[in-house]
C-alpha cells in the first residue's frame, strides 16, 4: 500500500510517529490475534514524499468490525477474535440451540422504582443489566442514531445469558425518564431494528426479545421509562448486530483490476472457525484505511 505523504517537505521525524502510533493501534485489532509485526512492514521516513506500507495475509481471517457483542459488568464491547471464535466453536460442537421461553429468568425488579423520576434505584449495572439516557438527544427516541446503541445492547445480551436494557435510566441509576412519540412507534423502530439484525434464525416478540413501558408519576403522558427484554442465547452461533466488515481481494480478469469484495455474515462465521483453509481462496486482505 502507498501513502502519499503530502507534507513531506515541512514534516518533522514526529510527525510520522504521532501518525502511525494512532494508526497501529486500529491495525491491531484489526489483525487479532496476529501481531503488527508479522503482518506490516514500514518502508519511508517523514520526509519521503511516499510511505510504503506492505501487508502479509496471516493464517486466520481479519475483521475491521465484527458487530458481535458482548457484555461485561461494566459496559457492552465488540468481542475479541478468541471470543468470536469461542461461540462458533460451541454452535459447531451441537449444543446449538434457540430459547424458547428464556425471557422468564431474567433479573427481577420492582416496577415502581421506575416510575419515580428524579429517585435512585435499588440495582445496578451489570452483565445483564444496562441504563440509557441519552441526555444530549433533542429529538424523539426513535428518530434518533441512539437506536444503534440499543442494538449493541441486544446483541450482547443475546451473545451471553440474556438481560435488560432500561431506556430512561442515567448511569447512576436516577430515574430521568424519556420522551416518545408513542408506544406503537418506538415498538415498531425497535422491530425493525431486532428483524434487520443477524441472528441465524427468526427471533419471536414474547419469546427472544419484548418491550414494557412505565410511565412516570405526575410526569407529562410521552415521558416513560423504556424497558427491553432480551433472552440469552449464548448457543444459538452468535447474534450480529449488523454484518462484519471483512474483505478479500478478487483476483480479476484483468491485470492489477481486482476486485474488492466483503465476507458474507454466513461464510464470516465460517472462516471465524480455527483450522480453515481459507486462504487458498483468496488472493490477500484489503484494509481501507480512510
Amino acid at each position: 500500500m502507498i501513502l502519499e505523504n503530502v507534507d513531506y517537505k515541512k514534516a518533522k521525524p514526529k510527525d510520522l510517529d504521532i501518525f502511525f502510533q494512532r494508526l497501529e493501534q486500529k491495525l491491531k485489532s484489526i489483525i487479532d490475534p496476529s501481531s503488527y509485526g508479522d503482518v506490516f512492514d514500514r518502508f519511508g521516513t517523514f520526509n519521503h514524499e511516499k510511505i510504503r506500507l506492505f501487508v502479509k495475509a496471516p493464517g486466520h481471517v481479519c475483521t475491521v468490525n465484527s458487530h458481535l457483542y458482548l457484555a461485561s459488568d461494566t459496559s457492552i464491547y465488540q468481542a475479541s477474535y478468541k471470543e468470536s471464535q469461542d461461540i462458533r466453536i460451541l454452535y459447531k460442537r451441537g449444543e446449538a440451540h434457540v430459547p424458547t421461553n428464556n425471557l422468564s429468568g431474567l433479573p427481577a425488579f420492582d416496577p415502581n422504582e421506575l416510575r419515580c423520576c428524579g429517585k435512585l434505584v435499588s440495582f445496578h449495572e451489570d452483565k445483564q443489566v444496562q441504563f440509557k439516557h441519552f441526555p444530549s438527544s433533542k429529538k424523539p427516541l426513535e428518530q434518533s442514531k441512539h437506536c444503534l446503541k440499543i442494538g449493541q445492547c441486544i446483541s450482547a445480551f443475546s451473545n451471553g445469558d440474556g438481560g435488560l436494557i432500561f431506556i430512561g435510566i442515567d448511569d447512576d441509576g436516577k430515574v430521568q425518564g424519556r420522551s416518545i412519540q408513542s408506544k406503537e412507534s418506538f415498538e415498531e423502530k425497535l422491530s425493525s431494528l431486532i428483524s434487520k439484525m443477524h441472528w441465524g434464525f427468526s427471533p419471536v416478540k414474547g419469546t427472544h426479545w419484548d418491550i414494557k413501558f412505565f410511565p412516570g408519576e405526575g410526569s407529562s403522558s410521552d415521558s416513560v421509562v423504556i424497558v427491553v427484554y432480551v433472552a440469552g442465547m449464548r448457543n444459538c452461533g452468535g447474534v450480529l448486530f449488523d454484518a462484519p466488515e471483512s474483505y478479500y481481494l478478487q483476483p480479476g480478469v484483468e491485470p492489477n483490476r481486482d476486485e474488492l469484495c466483503s465476507l458474507g455474515v454466513e461464510e464470516w462465521k465460517e472462516r471465524i472457525l480455527p483450522d480453515e483453509d481459507w486462504q487458498k481462496n483468496y488472493q490477500g486482505l484489503l484494509i481501507n484505511l480512510l
